[in-house]
């Protein structure tokens, strides 16, 4: 299933870069890998380029209130990340390998879950590969992410209307010039579907009544990532019998070029490390890897508190007794829905 144009923001409408080694995923705020239009689409884009896709995750220490609570929560979700992908031999960094992901992020991280096993073979079945970034400070990261996308076939990231991600979005924009999307994964109803903001409840509870039944049959696919792979043919991407296939979901702007970079050598669809030119960065990110490393491997709070003084983050607000996982997720969320009335609240009491 294609991702609808009633999510998509092009923020530079350009062809694809034919040059391009990668499709980039920049995950800004929808840090999932499941049920997520913008991962959706950026999968689209790698296929009918017939090249990898590439996901960055990064975490810079300066964002308003960061804190321990804020900063840990993240890093639980990255640490997972890093876990599932090194399962897969998809984890880039410098100096990695099979058995250095593995010793690095042990399988078990995981747990067994059924869900676990199906992202799994998902991932196995891609051409996809994730870089984390955990940088020290803002300098640290400084030119970065431009110099990554610069390299890119085209750029896809997250359209989000408040926080810093719109300030982020509009700062990249004003410093790329290859194919630029950012991709609405909020919710049911897309923002485009309000022409305007709503003054009234009674105005946006009208709008949900008529778009949320259309709304709701295009819902994401559960792993993106490996949905809808091809039989036959060959790739050289990182997993045995992994497929590259062509996509409709490009736009008619990108047509002519996506033909071009469609005709590339399967090879191409291979990435490393030393294939993203960013020699530069490769102690921010080393270190990144091995903070991540003994962060998920950490098997108490005071352990993960000292692992976080090395940023300027305001420590006093702690980290939350719940991890920020998936895995860690199901148990609270039951606990809470037991807590909640069995008998819904009359719909004009406040509190209903």
């Amino acid at each position: 299933m294609e991702v609808g144009e009633n999510r998509i923001f092009k923020r530079i409408d350009a062809e694809l870069n034919t040059d391009g080694r990668f499709v980039l995923y920049w995950m800004q705020i929808h840090r999932r890998l499941n049920f997520n239009f913008a991962l959706q689409r950026a999968v689209e884009l790698a296929r009918s380029s017939n090249r990898p896709l590439l996901i960055y995750e990064g975490l810079r220490p300066d964002y308003p209130h960061s804190s321990d609570r804020f900063h840990g929560f993240l890093m639980d979700g990255m640490a997972e990340h890093c876990a599932a992908f090194a399962q897969c031999g998809g984890l880039l960094g410098p100096d990695l390998n099979r058995e250095s992901m593995a010793k690095m992020f042990p399988p078990g991280l995981l747990g067994a879950s059924k869900s676990a096993a199906k992202a799994n073979a998902a991932f196995l079945a891609a051409d996809c590969y994730y870089l984390p970034f955990l940088p020290r400070s803002p300098q640290d990261a400084r030119g970065f992410l431009v110099r990554l996308c610069n390299q890119a076939v085209a750029v896809v990231s997250d359209e989000f209307p408040t926080f810093i991600i719109p300030g982020q979005n509009q700062a990249l924009q004003n410093k790329l010039t290859i194919c630029f999307e950012t991709v609405d994964a909020n919710g049911i109803i897309p923002l485009k579907e309000t022409k305007s903001d709503p003054y009234s409840a009674y105005l946006f509870r009208k709008i949900l009544q008529k778009r949320f039944t259309s709304c709701f049959k295009e819902f994401p696919l559960e792993f993106p990532i490996g949905a809808g792979k091809a039989s036959g043919g060959s790739s050289g991407g990182k997993a045995k019998g992994s497929q590259v296939v062509r996509s409709a979901g490009t736009s008619a702007s990108t047509a002519s070029s996506t033909s071009n970079a469609a005709n590339a050598s399967p090879d191409a669809t291979a990435l490393r490390w030393d294939d993203l030119g960013m020699e530069a960065f490769r102690g921010e990110i080393r270190q990144s890897l091995e903070l991540l490393s003994d962060w998920c491997q950490s098997d108490s709070d005071s352990k993960r508190r000292k692992l976080l003084e090395q940023f300027t983050l305001v420590h006093r607000v702690e980290l939350l007794p719940m991890r920020g996982q998936p895995v860690a997720f199901p148990s609270p969320l039951l606990a809470f829905l037991r807590r909640s009335p069995s008998e819904p609240a009359p719909p004009n009491e406040p509190s209903s």
